[in-house]
């Protein structure tokens, strides 16, 4: 025989003999040739061609190859289906002590080629042949898709031979996308399978396993035509492959099996790894570059040429405003699947926009699971193993190279540990009943001012397909909320092709259910006290909440009633620049916040804290309210929500108001429905000492413009068993000329019932002075600002001690002109920024004067002093001495709890000469009678004052 010698398997005697012997067993044959003299001497040869050789050597000599067109010319145009690829590879030979040309080093046994991503091979191109078709040459013609170029030394000549095997599309088995096949007569098939390079670069790559031992293999020359159908191969399609003169024309249709990249990069690497028989796991690899048949390395050319013209299909769970929503998102690219046309260029990049007002649902992220990177395997050909908690979607790839949809499902992946380093990141994968597994990823991107999401892909699989398909769950825990107002929401998309070219096709969907929610806002509300003892320490709560069907929650102002009030007492307020970045010191916590957000039955519900600050908004305290907004696995970022306290200068009831509340963190659309505050440090809030049944009252405002009144029954229990048991305590100086003062201090327990109004009736040698009375302040100056009145005006002091302030509250008492009459007495109390307004009364009826304050705010109040200045404007006038006179301060006092008690104490007169002391040495004489009398008189006025204070 001669070098590169074609052995004709069909005409061959040889050919004749094994289809003679039919199928059987013996030693490493895939045909058993029984007793046949040619079976004894291919046994014989077989022995002697596995003697073992040394491996130093093994490894293969060349290693090329060409993409070509019809005229053997470098095929390089993106997307077209070449005549011919072909792989060359030689290994490294030897010539025996016996002048035997043989392999060096071993006998080769797999040889795996990565050919360049983005050539593409249809399985579905030709019929399909068995294995048991293969091994007995039966075959159809028309289920070739290539040849195979063997050089051996099988029949241990000096001049190796080359044999020419058609090369068939087998049945693929389970788990394999294809698979193709060839066989030497006398030995078993060989099988080249196909794999995807799943969690690389997604190129194909073929593999021929357990290459004949016994063929002393020298070279393989692959050759895979790009349309097997083509009548330019009849003359090599399967039994006629190494022949000439003959015709095996194809009955299948014209269909592409190979397709260029729709990419053009440039030149691209080819790779061959190899083993051999004696040294299995040890594999040498090799590589080349694409090129001409000059050797210039060549790339994909004519990207520009190809079409791109994606579809996007939109269709939502439902139409509802507001509500959780689920989305079927379909990517359709056309194939032409023509022989004579250019590919459709594969998509590479798609970015999808979904609507303005349309974002991620916190109700939906609440009850998910991020999965772990290693558990999805983005970069491994491993199907993933994430958590079912991290399952959001279904995904579904029709591809036209396989018969049956690929079918997966979308995941989120654990926010940070992902490729992208992002908070939000999307998995997806899908895999072919062929094992043909695809992977992909990409950011969930929210716009940080409006919520629209975008999602984003990169680096799609370099693979043709019809539709991509990706339903997004639905339901109450959807990942997607609907805008909140109806209309006809439009998404799109922009998608870039490998090609480069770019594409921009849009759908929408309708959202018309449920519109009312603009306009309609009613939400409930619930307040008070966990413990409603009068007067004891307790926590207050309060708790807005909204339906789907309102507006969002925008803000919140709520009065507590007269009665129930804070205590900062000794709580350190936050400054104000801590406030607002919410890292106020623990010290100065005084509750606890949960907001709910989200649509559906199932908000995301988060806790914080609550914080008393300083001054804010013009009131003397505010609160810093924090809350993270985050699940066991998504972190949304921290809310702070800043709110004014302020005090009813007049019933001293708490107003708080919050800021508007936030309506978006981190790009995600909150839709709050729950808002509660919980103020539970110790003695911070107290109930009233008044069981008056009273209400928690306050004005709620939706984020559209809404707004509602709210309210809640509020009542304190048990005031009757509260003690009250005041006392009174006077004091009176001055004289005629400088006018008089007076101070009275009412001293009440602690835990008593507090004071609700306060009568005093002065002694009638005290009296107003006319000209002070005409400076009174005019009531129109006094309520815009007290401090605007004349200084004539004011007449006295007032001193509040109370725990509910760390410092006593004090101020000016004025004269408050109310047209004709007397004018009132009001105290202005101030202190660590809180203001109250005693307003009092005074009348002068047969010279007496009467103050009466009948609304003293309910406040816990240890001291009440009231101090009238002497002077040029004092209030009073002495009459005349009060020096060894009697003189009393008559006093009516009623509790909050409608406690009554009278009383007349001796009034404390400053200036006074001290009485003399009698010589101890002078004897008691009984005085006469008539010295006898001023005493009975005096007990009788001592008689007297106690009447009067009795009718009081």
């Amino acid at each position: 025989m001669h070098k590169h010698m074609n052995i004709n398997l069909k005409t061959s005697a040889l050919r004749q003999i094994v289809k003679r012997s039919g199928s059987g067993s013996g030693s490493g044959l895939g045909l058993g040739v029984k007793r046949s003299a040619l079976g004894l001497i291919v046994s014989c040869v077989l022995l002697l061609t596995l003697a073992p050789a040394a491996l130093a050597n093994f490894g293969v000599s060349t290693f090329d190859g060409l993409i070509s067109d019809a005229n053997g010319d470098a095929a390089t145009q993106a997307g077209s289906h070449p005549f011919e690829v072909t792989s060359v590879f030689s290994f490294n030979r030897v010539t025996d002590s016996n002048g035997l040309v043989i392999p060096d080093g071993g006998n080769p046994k797999d040889a795996e080629i990565s050919l360049p991503p983005g050539i593409i091979g249809d399985p579905n191109t030709t019929p399909t042949c068995t294995s048991e078709q293969l091994i007995l040459a039966t075959c159809p013609d028309s289920n070739a898709v290539g040849t195979v170029d063997l050089t051996i030394n099988y029949f241990l000549s000096t001049a190796p031979s080359v044999v020419t095997l058609p090369v068939y599309n087998m049945v693929p088995p389970p788990g394999k996308p294809g698979e193709y096949g060839f066989i030497f007569f006398g030995f078993q098939p060989t099988y080249i399978s196909a794999k995807i390079r799943t969690g690389e670069d997604y190129g194909l790559t073929v593999t021929m396993k357990n290459l004949a031992q016994g063929l002393n293999l020298l070279a393989v020359k692959l050759n895979l035509w790009g349309v097997p159908a083509d009548p330019s191969h009849d003359s090599e399609r399967g039994n006629c492959a190494g022949t000439t003169g003959q015709s095996c024309p194809s009955t299948a249709p014209a269909r592409p099996f190979i397709t260029l990249p729709t990419s053009c990069p440039g030149p691209l690497p080819a790779t061959l790894r190899v083993n051999s028989w004696q040294n299995p796991d040890t594999f040498q690899t090799y590589s080349f570059l694409n090129h001409n048949r000059a050797g210039v390395p060549v790339g994909a050319v004519g990207c520009d040429q190809l079409n791109f013209s994606p579809k996007l299909t939109v269709l939502a769970d439902n139409n509802t405003a507001g509500a959780p929503n689920g989305l079927s998102l379909d990517l359709g690219v056309p194939q032409n699947g023509l022989p004579t046309q250019l590919a459709e260029a594969h998509p590479k990049q798609a970015a999808l926009v979904l609507p303005p007002g349309m974002g991620l649902s916190p109700s939906g992220l609440a009850g998910l699971q991020g999965c772990p990177q290693e558990q999805f395997g983005y970069t491994n050909a491993q199907l993933p193993n994430c958590p079912d908690a991290s399952k959001v979607g279904l995904i579904q790839i029709d591809s036209p190279l396989f018969t049956t949809p690929m079918t997966g499902a979308a995941y989120l992946a654990q926010p940070g540990a992902n490729p992208f380093h992002a908070p939000l990141v999307l998995y997806g994968y899908a895999i072919g009943p062929t094992g043909v597994l695809e992977k992909f990823a990409g950011p969930i991107i929210p716009n940080q001012t409006t919520g629209q999401l975008t999602i984003a892909f990169d680096n799609l699989v370099q693979l043709p397909f019809y539709d991509f398909k990706m339903k997004l769950f639905g339901g109450p825990h959807g990942l997607l909320a609907n805008p909140p107002t109806c209309g006809l929401y439009p998404v799109v998309s922009q998608v870039t092709a490998w090609s480069g070219a770019v594409a921009t096709p849009f759908s929408g969907f309708p959202v018309n259910a449920g519109c009312s929610n603009l306009h309609s806002f009613a939400p409930s509300f619930a307040a008070g006290t966990t413990n409603n003892q009068a007067g004891a320490s307790t926590p207050f709560t309060m708790t807005l909440s909204r339906t789907d069907q309102d507006q969002n929650l925008g803000a919140l102002s709520v009065q507590t009633p007269p009665g129930l009030l804070g205590l900062p007492g000794p709580v350190p307020l936050c400054a104000a620049d801590r406030a607002a970045q919410g890292t106020c010191d623990p010290s100065s916590l005084i509750g606890h916040a949960t907001l709910g957000a989200g649509p559906g039955p199932s908000p995301l519900y988060s806790s914080g804290q609550v914080f008393l600050t300083g001054p804010y908004k013009g009131a003397p305290f505010g609160l810093s309210i924090v809350v993270p907004l985050q699940t066991s696995t998504f972190n949304l970022g921290g809310v702070v929500v800043r709110a004014a306290v302020s005090v009813d200068p007049h019933t001293s009831g708490l107003t708080i108001a919050t800021d508007p509340l936030p309506q978006m963190v981190s790009g995600v659309p909150l839709q709050l429905k729950t808002v509660n505050l919980t103020l539970d440090r110790t003695s911070v809030m107290l109930n009233p000492t008044n069981c008056t049944p009273l209400t928690i009252s306050g004005v709620a405002f939706g984020a559209q413009g809404a707004s509602a009144p709210v309210s809640s029954r509020f009542q304190a229990s048990n005031c009757a068993l509260l003690p009250f048991k005041p006392t009174l305590a006077a004091t009176i100086g001055g004289s005629h000329k400088n006018g008089a003062s007076l101070r009275t201090d009412v001293l009440n327990a602690a835990g008593s019932a507090n004071l609700q109004t306060l009568k005093l009736v002065l002694p009638k040698q005290l009296s107003p002075r006319a000209a002070t009375l005409h400076h009174a302040c005019p009531q129109a100056t006094f309520a815009a600002n007290p401090a605007a009145c004349p200084a004539a005006s004011v007449v006295g002091t007032g001193t509040t001690n109370t725990p509910v302030l760390p410092v006593p509250i004090s101020g000016p008492a004025y004269l408050v002109a109310h047209g004709s009459g007397t004018p009132d007495l009001d105290v202005v109390l101030q202190g660590y920024g809180v203001t109250l307004v005693l307003n009092g009364s005074m009348s002068i009826k047969r010279a007496i004067t009467t103050v009466a304050f009948n609304s003293i705010p309910d406040v816990p109040t240890s001291k009440f002093e009231l101090s009238l200045a002497a002077g040029s404007h004092s209030l009073l006038a002495m009459n005349t001495s009060l020096c060894n006179t009697l003189v009393t301060v008559q006093a009516a006092l009623k509790g909050q709890n409608n406690a009554q008690l009278k009383t007349a104490p001796k009034a404390h007169v400053l200036g006074c000469p001290k009485a003399k002391q009698k010589s101890k040495t002078v004897k008691k004489r009984k005085a006469p009678a008539k010295s006898r009398a001023p005493a009975k008189s005096k007990a009788a006025g001592r008689h007297r004052a106690a009447k009067s204070a009795n009718k009081l």
